[in-house]
């Protein structure tokens, strides 16, 4: 049995984004893109790019016996203008 308080989607889909999304900074350079949870992001010295993926709405199961949640997360990227 779980409880909804153990289920972190946030959390979840940081980790599998982790390291698997990339920009490009100048010419063939590339720079691995930071990937934050859900009130993980800093308040300062972020980098030009970064994501951050929040729970959006009310997430729920079908019952505490049965080990499924639904819910919604959304995604927003982050890229400094020049």
């Amino acid at each position: 049995m779980f409880h909804p308080s153990e289920i972190h989607p946030d959390v979840e889909l940081r980790d599998y984004l982790k390291n698997k999304i990339s920009v490009v900074v100048s010419g063939s350079t590339t720079k691995k893109v930071t990937v934050y949870g859900d009130w993980e992001r800093p308040t300062n010295g972020l980098e030009d790019d970064f994501i951050v993926i929040m729970l959006n709405g009310d997430f729920g199961g079908v019952g505490m016996d049965t080990p499924f949640a639904r819910g919604f997360l959304m995604v927003s990227l982050y890229c400094r203008l020049n």
